[in-house]
């Protein structure tokens, strides 16, 4: 919940101390500063100089990164399946389409496969990695094994979509 919280706070403040992260969550400064230790080493925010100094030492600043990482959105919408790479500030870097099969839940599946897999291999910001993946799927899904149950206009049934799609995330 702090992590959630810290990392809130600094994608809306752009810039901000950690003495004021403290103070704005009503947490604790070596709680701070732990959250920021791993948030740093994910490489999702970073120092970014010091603050004016009040006759102490100047307050170091922190900012996200938003560009450190991209997320994969897929729409799975008939007809047409709809892909796209974003970075973590919600920019669009890349987009790909690919047409729904009215007959084949098998064309589909490897479209929708062929899709994520373009989306992968789509040049990104030197260094950046993909963090997750997320599929909107019409249809009932059970959750956490992603087994679309009926997706009618995908021709889906009983699908365990989640295994048939994997592949290792660069």
């Amino acid at each position: 919940m702090n992590r959630a919280a810290v990392i809130n706070l600094i994608r809306k403040e752009g810039v901000i101390s950690p003495t004021r992260i403290a103070s704005e969550l009503n947490i604790s400064i070596p709680t701070v500063m732990r959250v920021v230790e791993n948030l740093i080493g994910e490489e999702l925010i970073e120092y970014a100089g010091f603050g004016e100094s009040t006759g102490g030492r100047p307050p170091a600043h922190l900012k996200f990164k938003g560009t450190s990482y991209g997320v994969i959105g897929i729409d799975l919408g008939a007809p047409r399946l709809f892909g796209a790479v974003f970075d973590l500030n919600g920019q669009i870097q890349t987009e790909r389409f690919a047409d729904c099969d009215r007959n084949s839940g098998e064309v589909n599946l490897e479209r929708v496969i062929n899709l994520i897999g373009e989306l992968l291999d789509a040049p990104r910001p030197p260094g950046q990695k993909i963090r997750g993946i997320g599929v909107g799927v019409p249809s009932i899904v059970r959750i956490p094994d992603g087994h679309v149950e009926w997706a009618q206009k995908l021709r889906w049934r009983n699908l365990p979509f989640a295994k048939n799609s994997v592949r290792p995330l660069r």
